[in-house]
């Protein structure tokens, strides 16, 4: 079985990305570096798959906008490099227990953190 398997990858490799959504653009600069990555290793495409977990804090006036723009980014590279049995980028949109973090984290074949 593949090490993201319980993320049904099938035997893609897990990169995993975690962000908070109220001020930082680190997601964003992550999408264009794994698009950027992608667009030199072809060889990876179908093999990588790059999980964005985008972690909700209390409200934020920011918030909605950096959502749309990570929302867009996401849609652009999966549009670009995606077909029907492979999807590059994932997003998760919500708060994690630490717990529950961890747990995912143990699973990532690459953390760039």
């Amino acid at each position: 079985m593949a090490k993201g398997a319980g993320l049904s990858l099938g035997e893609s490799r897990l990169v995993l990305g975690v962000d908070r959504t109220d001020c930082s653009k680190g997601a964003i600069h992550r999408m264009k570096a794994f698009e950027r990555f992608l667009e030199i290793n072809p060889a990876w495409r179908n093999k990588a798959t790059l999980l964005q977990v985008t972690l909700t804090p209390g409200a934020d006036d920011n918030r909605g906008e950096i959502e749309a723009e990570l929302a867009g980014f996401i849609a652009r590279i999966n549009g670009r490099f995606g077909d029907a049995a492979w999807t590059p980028i994932r997003n998760i949109n919500r708060s994690f227990s630490r717990s529950a973090l961890a747990g995912v984290c143990r699973l990532a074949d690459a953390v760039p953190w």
